[in-house]
């Protein structure tokens, strides 16, 4: 195994433990929630065209959600891109000129395991939101939910709406990952800059994806207060247990959400070359102009300055 290979054991290992985590999370969820619940047994989560019992929809999106994320990137990557890229050129062409950059090689594990954190936790937030706004619509409505059970459905119900979300989230963030990747940046006109203004360059997946990053940073912690322990205390279930199952799953849900973004991840640095080449086509067929780094040095100024003592 050569050492750009390497790179993708530590990604791997990390989505195999997150999977399997979510598979035991989920499960012990579900087993305490259809204990408590009556008829629990027959209880359909979601309904519609998941109609079965709450372990087969949960045993169904675990499965396909991965596959959908493949499908999704290997159909869908490269035309969102391009929807992206001429989308940001109409909005700040009046300013900015849209270029290829050729980056470097290096993207080691660490940096794909960083890539997968917002998009992950944007899933959790928009699940979040959903599971409260939506929750009824969505999934089946269970009428006077017994005061035990509260916990485990709301948690139920926000691990799923956000792995049902994963796959529109990352059909936001894959195209961003493709133009990162392929050193699309947009970066100030000449003119601009004879004006009082910073030089601002700056990738335009990067631009995008920052849009997102921050409402996601900002709302992660609020959501992950409002669904684990805010269900707990309205059903006066407060407990040394109640508190560290609502601990545990603030910080697992980031992981298990985390692990089913890597490898789609993984996926993209597989086939990198392939995808870059395209989306740089894409870029020059709308105009854009590759550029290349310079090193300029300049001999170093030094003045100095006599003071008359008097």
């Amino acid at each position: 195994m050569t050492h750009k290979n390497l790179r993708f054991i530590a990604p791997i290992v990390f989505a195999v433990a997150g999977v399997v985590l979510a598979g035991l999370l989920i499960q012990r969820i579900v087993e305490n929630l259809v204990a408590i619940l009556p008829n629990g047994g027959m209880y359909d989560l979601i309904g519609g065209p998941l109609t079965g019992r709450a372990v087969s929809d949960v045993n169904w999106i675990l499965t396909y959600i991965p596959i959908i994320t493949i499908a999704e990137y290997l159909i869908l990557g490269l035309p969102i891109a391009a929807i992206l890229l001429l989308g940001t050129m109409l909005i700040r062409s009046t300013a900015y000129d849209i270029s290829i950059l050729e980056l470097g090689e290096d993207f080691g594990s660490i940096r794909m395991i960083r890539r997968s954190v917002i998009p992950a936790l944007f899933a959790l937030s928009l699940g979040g939101v959903v599971s409260s706004l939506l929750r009824n619509y969505i999934f089946t409505e269970v009428t006077n939910l017994p005061p035990p059970a509260i916990p485990f459905y709301y948690s139920l119900v926000q691990i799923v709406s956000a792995l049902i979300l994963l796959p529109v989230v990352l059909g936001f963030f894959i195209p961003t990952w493709l133009l990162n990747d392929a050193g699309i940046v947009m970066h100030l006109k000449d003119e601009e800059l004879r004006v009082r203004r910073c030089p601002d360059t700056i990738g335009v997946g990067r631009w995008l994806s920052n849009l997102l990053g921050g409402f996601t940073l900002l709302t992660i912690p609020i959501l992950a207060f409002v669904n684990n322990f805010i269900p707990i205390i309205a059903a006066n279930q407060l407990s040394i247990t109640s508190i560290l199952t609502a601990t545990l799953q603030s910080f697992g849900l980031p992981i298990v959400a985390m692990a089913y973004v890597i490898p789609v991840i993984v996926f993209n640095e597989i086939l990198l070359r392939f995808m870059r080449r395209a989306v740089r086509r894409i870029a020059k067929s709308f105009g854009a102009t590759e550029i290349s780094l310079a090193t300029v040095t300049t001999p170093a100024v030094i003045s100095s300055k006599k003071v008359m003592m008097t």
